[in-house]
């Protein structure tokens, strides 16, 4: 079977904004020259299915467009694999009126009915399209990612007799045998798989497994997600031995935990491995906690480093996510990307200095202590602006809350995962962060006229601590009361923003993506500051 090994792949989402064709090319050459060699595309709705029409957005490509991409793409020295979601995560489909009746449960837009044979002769169709439109030559993707709710509807009769664990590798197995009837091989996300004993020993070998995992940053952690029926199970080494997992002890148990009390960041590579499965190892550059203005640098840094690092020493690919549902732009991303050519390119002993922007992404461009000040200043959360709580902000706000209710709700706001801030923001933390981003952004101005190398992404840099700072401006306004004419001029600050980003994002998004994009960005901030 084809192996993972060499494997340098870096995922491109097209879940929310669609790429323009040239910005798709440019940014591949750019993976290119630091050692990517394989394209993972997750299309979803950005391509018009024939015969599923009204799934596609207005920013979707033909089929015949997205052949002479692939060709493009292909020609540049990458292997494509597309992506289709075959279990959860089909929001894209089911959302739609015509196919609410392939849910699992009415009530839940995410998750496919396993049992449903209109649901696999429409995944049978997807797959042919995206074989058609990219023609990939060893491998696709289909998904198999947190189907939260499975087994809890109109398959649960099911459930009650065989467990839920059959239900998934029935409908999974089903998924592995149509696409190597095609002579690919499917690769699957590896929560599911990971979480459970009897999918470990049963599940097809001619998967790959592309094993996740987006906070460790180190090759040790004092906190580590164990995966299980909903992925959020967070454990120290005391949580661990209170209520462990004998499937699991092997690698968990090792001399450090017992001596230092902490846990191996990336066992699961292990577990998977000695089970027989081909891996993919997948940190991430945009994920949960990342502000929409800037992907957190130095989290998704180390994670890269560290875990495409245990890849190589386990002789396994590396796949770089980057999740749209995020909405920090792909530029604001790139020491990530970066961090991974890091581990494959120097020897594991002799560590980067990730606690700065990756020398290779950023060189020259800096000094040491102002690069390192930078790297802190734009790694640190800012209260209200992850994509899902500005979209509960707007709602809100509209539906007549009051405001200053609404910063106070974000400011007291305290994640539940233990690698995010776990205390709330002080109305004068909001004031020194806004500070620290006003400086940010000006030595990334200066940074512009010393560069040319790296100006494009410098830019979208620029334009995330520009954004982030309004909205430390605008939060403090709320709780004040600002009189009119402070009101007035941050409004104004806000327009030329607002004009400024969609000039930029339009150089890389197409036309509705770009609206969409600068939706998420100032709706809330204008309903926050009209509402003073």
């Amino acid at each position: 079977m084809e192996k993972t090994e060499n494997m340098l792949t870096y995922h491109i989402d097209l879940k929310r904004a669609m790429w323009r064709r040239d910005y798709l090319e440019s940014f591949a050459d750019r993976l290119a020259s630091v050692g990517y060699n394989s394209l993972l595309i997750e299309v979803e709705d950005k391509l018009i299915y024939p015969g599923h029409e009204s799934l596609a957005n207005p920013d979707a490509w033909s089929v015949e467009a997205w052949q002479e991409v692939a060709d493009s793409l292909r020609g540049r020295g990458f292997e494509l694999i597309p992506m289709v979601q075959t279990l959860g995560h089909a929001e894209y489909v089911l959302k739609h009126r015509q196919y609410m009746h392939l849910r699992e449960n009415p009530d839940n837009d995410r998750v496919y009915n396993p049992l449903s044979a209109e649901v696999a002769q429409i995944l049978n169709q997807q797959i042919q399209c995206l074989i058609s439109a990219f023609r990939p030559e060893r491998f696709i993707h289909i998904g198999g990612d947190e189907p939260r709710g499975i087994g809890r509807g109109r398959a649960a009769d099911f459930v009650s007799r065989h467990g839920v664990e059959e239900l998934y590798l029935r409908h999974m197995t089903t998924m592995i045998e149509k696409v190597t009837g095609f002579n690919l091989r499917p690769i699957v996300w590896g929560d599911i798989v990971s979480s459970d004993p009897r999918l470990l020993e049963n599940f097809p070998r001619k998967a790959v497994i592309a094993d996740w995992e987006y906070h460790v940053t180190g090759r040790r952690t004092r906190i580590k997600r164990l995966w299980g029926e909903d992925g959020n199970c967070f454990v120290t080494a005391d949580d661990y031995r209170r209520n462990p997992r004998p499937f699991l002890d092997r690698y968990v148990r090792d001399a450090e935990f017992e001596n230092q009390n902490t846990l191996p960041g990336f066992f699961y590579t292990d577990l998977l491995v000695d089970k027989g499965f081909d891996v993919l190892c997948c940190p991430a550059n945009r994920a949960s906690g990342d502000n929409i203005g800037i992907a957190n640098p130095r989290k998704h840094a180390l994670n890269a480093f560290h875990f495409s690092e245990k890849a190589r020493q386990r002789r396994q690919g590396i796949l770089m996510t980057g999740w749209a549902v995020r909405h920090a732009h792909p530029e604001t991303a790139w020491p990530g990307a970066v961090a991974a050519t890091q581990a494959v390119c120097r020897d594991p002993d002799d560590r980067p200095r990730l606690y700065l922007i990756p020398e290779s992404a950023f060189e020259d461009i800096f000094p040491e202590e102002d690069a390192a000040r930078l790297i802190d200043w734009l790694s640190e959360k800012t209260p209200m602006t992850e994509a899902k709580q500005l979209l509960r902000a707007a709602e809100h706000l509209k539906a007549g809350m009051d405001p200053r209710r609404v910063v106070m709700d974000a400011l007291s706001e305290v994640p539940k995962k233990p690698f995010s801030r776990m205390t709330p923001f002080t109305i004068e933390e909001l004031r020194r962060r806004q500070t620290d981003l006003r400086e940010a952004a000006t030595l990334l101005k200066n940074a512009i006229h010393n560069n040319s190398t790296n100006r494009y992404t410098l830019e979208f840099w620029i334009e995330g601590t520009v954004l982030l700072e309004l909205y430390c401006r605008a939060m403090p306004a709320v709780i004040d009361g600002a009189p009119p004419g402070r009101r007035g001029d941050l409004r104004q600050r806000v327009d030329v923003a607002e004009k400024n980003s969609r000039t930029l994002f339009a150089k890389t998004y197409s036309g509705e993506s770009v609206e969409d994009e600068i939706a998420l960005r100032y709706n809330t901030l204008k309903l926050l500051i009209d509402s003073v």
